[in-house]
């Protein structure tokens, strides 16, 4: 496996029913959850460490981006590693079909659609490209819309967030330059 920037290993959300099709082995893979991921270390100080300034959500994504932009890759191992809960997700009956929605407060709403906003821009080409990501802050309207309590408040920040995703400085700091 040349040019490991980390080995992470298939999640686990115990509120969706999903079925792995797990072959043995590893794969390449764009993003993956750096919980519990093995991380280079010399490729974690060339990128500059995890970027603080996302707070909340995306620091992953970001992560990925930033090794792949480098010249390193990740690895999934094809193994459930671990259990984690995102947005502690609820089933819905639509016309017909069950659908899936996360559970976020209004508060990360905020940071989810300002993040992946930021991502979009800063990397591109490694990621999701602005207009993708647009539209994928769109459907999440529609689920707000449709399915969410505390409606405005979680609309209100999630325009916040696109609005600032989109027009705040993208640079991806290196927190690790003053570091000895």
């Amino acid at each position: 496996m040349p040019r490991i920037g980390q080995l992470c290993y298939i999640f686990k959300d115990r509120n969706l029913r999903v079925k792995w099709d797990i072959s043995s082995g590893v794969k390449k893979t764009n993003f993956c959850i750096t919980s519990s991921a093995l991380v280079n270390l010399k490729a974690w100080k060339e990128v500059g460490g995890f970027d603080e300034s996302l707070f909340i959500d995306a620091v992953d994504n970001d992560f990925c981006a930033a090794l792949m932009r480098k010249g390193y890759f990740n690895y999934q191992i094809n193994f459930v590693g671990f259990i984690q809960e995102i947005g502690h997700a609820t089933k819905h009956h639509f016309i017909y079909k069950d659908v899936y929605t996360l559970n976020h407060s209004a508060f990360c709403r905020y940071y989810i659609a300002r993040n992946n906003m930021l991502i979009a821009r800063r990397y591109g080409a490694e990621t999701n490209s602005v207009l993708r990501e647009l539209m994928y802050r769109c459907r999440e309207i529609i689920i707000i819309i449709l399915f969410k309590k505390n409606k405005m408040a979680k609309l209100n920040n999630y325009f916040r967030g696109i609005i600032d995703g989109m027009t705040k400085n993208t640079v991806r700091r290196n927190y690790l330059k003053n570091l000895r």
